[in-house]
C-alpha cells in the first residue's frame, strides 16, 4: 500500500515538474525570447536517456496517443483562429511566400537525401516538407521588441499560420501514397482522392451540427471547448471507420467552425448582426480556454520527446546530414526573400532577418510521428526533426541577436 502511494506521489510529482517547468519556460522566454520547448525537451533528455529516472522505452507506445491529441489541440486552435478577413490585404503575399519555401526547402532537401544519402523518395520529401515550416510562438517572441514594420510581423505570422495547413495536409496527402503498395501513382492518387473527399464532407457536416449544438443548446456558454475536443475524438474514429482522413476532417471541421461567418457572407447570404454576436460569444469561451490547454498537451509532448530520444540511434544522424539540411534551409529562405523583395520593395530591406526565422517547433514535431501511426517505419526521422527543433530554434535566436544589435530595437 505504502509502496502504491510512492507510486501515485511520483506520478503526480511528476505531472507538477512537467507543468512548472513549462510555466518557467515560458517566464525564461518573455525575458530571454528562448521557447519553453528547449527547456521542455532539455528536462525530457535529463530524466530520460541522461539519468534513467524514466524509461523512455516503456514510454514508446504512449507516443501515438499524445501526439493524436497534440495535433487535435493544434487544429482546433489554429482553426478556429484563423481569420482571413482581418487579414486578407497581406494574405496573397504570404500565401506566395508560404509555399515559395515550402516548395524549394522540400525540393532541396529531398535532393540531397536521394542523391546523396540513398533515401527513398517520398521519405525524403517527407522529411524535407516537415523542415519547410516555422512555429508561430518562437517566431513573434523573437520578433517583439525589435525595429520591424507591423507589414513584416503580418507576413512572419501569416507565413507560420499558412505552413501548419500546408505541412499538416501534404504530410497526410504523401502518407497516403505510402500506404499504397508499390507507391503507384494513379493507386495513390484514388486513395488519396477518397480518403480526402470523405474526411473534408464529414468535417463539413459535423461542423454544422456541432455549430447548433454550441450556439442553440449549450444556454450557458460553459465547457465549450473541452466538449469541442471531445467531438473531436469522436470525428477522428467516425472519420477513421467510414475510410477518411481522420486529421484532414477534424481540420476542415475547425476551419468551418471557426469561419462559418465567412464562409456565408461569401455565398452572399449575410447573417442577422443578433445571430453573428451569438455565435461570436461561443468561440470567444473557447479562446479563453484553449491556450492552457493546448499548453498542457505541449508541454507533456516535448518532455515525452525527449524521455524517447534514443542517443545510440542519434549517434548514426550524421553531423554533414544536419548541416546538409540547415544549409539548404537557409539558401531557400534567402532565394524566396529575394523573390518577395522583387514581389514587393518594402521587404528588400528585412531581406537577412526573413532568412534566419527558421525556428521549427511543435507541429514540426508532432508530424514526425504522423507516419509510424500509420504503420509506416521511416528510421530516424523523428529523432531528425527533435535535433532540427533545437538547431533552428538557436540559429535564429543567434541571428534575430544579431539583428537587434546591429539595427537598433523597437522605439518606444
Amino acid at each position: 500500500m505504502n509502496g502504491e502511494q510512492m507510486d501515485i506521489e511520483y506520478f503526480f510529482l511528476m505531472i507538477g515538474a512537467v507543468l512548472l517547468t513549462g510555466f518557467l519556460g515560458r517566464l525564461f522566454r518573455q525575458r530571454t525570447q528562448i521557447p519553453e520547448s528547449l527547456l521542455l525537451i532539455s528536462l525530457g533528455l535529463v530524466l530520460g536517456p541522461l539519468t534513467g529516472v524514466v524509461p523512455g522505452e516503456a514510454l514508446m507506445e504512449f507516443v501515438p496517443v499524445v501526439s493524436v491529441a497534440a495535433m487535435v489541440t493544434i487544429l482546433v486552435e489554429a482553426g478556429i483562429g484563423f481569420d482571413v478577413s482581418a487579414l486578407k490585404s497581406a494574405l496573397e503575399t504570404a500565401v506566395a511566400f508560404t509555399l515559395m519555401v515550402a516548395a524549394s526547402t522540400t525540393i532541396l532537401i529531398s535532393l540531397l537525401l536521394v542523391y546523396v544519402y540513398g533515401w527513398p523518395l517520398l521519405h525524403a520529401v517527407l522529411l524535407g516538407l516537415i523542415c519547410s515550416g516555422t512555429t508561430t510562438i518562437t517566431t513573434m517572441a523573437l520578433l517583439e521588441g525589435m525595429k520591424v514594420g507591423d507589414k513584416l510581423r503580418r507576413l512572419i505570422l501569416l507565413e507560420t499560420i499558412i505552413n501548419d495547413f500546408t505541412l499538416i495536409l501534404g504530410t497526410f496527402i504523401i502518407v497516403e501514397f505510402m500506404k499504397v503498395s508499390g507507391f503507384g501513382m494513379e493507386a495513390g492518387l484514388k486513395t488519396a482522392f477518397s480518403e480526402l473527399s470523405v474526411a473534408i464532407f464529414l468535417g463539413l457536416a459535423f461542423g454544422f451540427l456541432w455549430r447548433r449544438v454550441l450556439k442553440d443548446f449549450n444556454r450557458e456558454r460553459a465547457l465549450n471547448y473541452i466538449s469541442t475536443i471531445g467531438f473531436c475524438f469522436v470525428l477522428y474514429y467516425i472519420a477513421a471507420y467510414l475510410g477518411g482522413n481522420s486529421i484532414i476532417a477534424i481540420f476542415t471541421f475547425s476551419l468551418f467552425l471557426g469561419n462559418y461567418h465567412k464562409i456565408y457572407d461569401l455565398i452572399k447570404r449575410p447573417i442577422k448582426k443578433e445571430e453573428r454576436k451569438s455565435f461570436q460569444d461561443v468561440l470567444d469561451s473557447i479562446h479563453s480556454v484553449e491556450t492552457d490547454f493546448t499548453f498542457f498537451i505541449a508541454s507533456f509532448f516535448f518532455v515525452l520527446l525527449g524521455l524517447t530520444l534514443n542517443p545510440a540511434l542519434l549517434q548514426t544522424v550524421s553531423v554533414f546530414l544536419i548541416g546538409g539540411i540547415l544549409a539548404l534551409i537557409l539558401v531557400s529562405r534567402l532565394l524566396s526573400s529575394q523573390v518577395l523583395s522583387w514581389m514587393d520593395s518594402y521587404f528588400s530591406q528585412y531581406r537577412g532577418l526573413i532568412t534566419v526565422m527558421i525556428p521549427r517547433g511543435y507541429v514540426a514535431a508532432v508530424l514526425a510521428f504522423v507516419p509510424a501511426q500509420e504503420g509506416i517505419e521511416i528510421p530516424l526521422l523523428s529523432d531528425i526533426i527533435v535535433v532540427m527543433v533545437v538547431v533552428t530554434t538557436i540559429l535564429a535566436i543567434i541571428g534575430s541577436a544579431f539583428y537587434a544589435r546591429y539595427y537598433g530595437r523597437k522605439k518606444d
